[in-house]
């Protein structure tokens, strides 16, 4: 399984796909040490979805495969 990390627009499509758990709440819980932290974080209307897939779904290479993968394997976006 690999960790990816989606956010989702108001109109339920995919607007971005991150590797990793990229929340800002998961990044505060692995800590950075002094390293500068940063996060994903949902706008308004949006909303962030980390999720564990195969990880034939999370080598692709093509947005658009990759997309439609997503939206199959976790029932998000239309």
């Amino acid at each position: 399984m690999s960790k990816v990390t989606v956010i989702t627009g108001a109109d339920g499509k995919i607007a971005v796909i991150g590797h990793g758990h990229l929340s800002e709440a998961s990044v505060r819980k692995t800590g950075g040490g002094s390293q500068p932290m940063g996060g994903l974080r949902a706008g308004p209307g949006q909303k962030l979805h980390e999720l564990d897939l195969p990880e034939d779904v999370s080598n692709l290479a093509d947005f658009g495969l990759l997309q439609k993968k997503i939206q199959t394997h976790a029932k998000i976006g239309a």
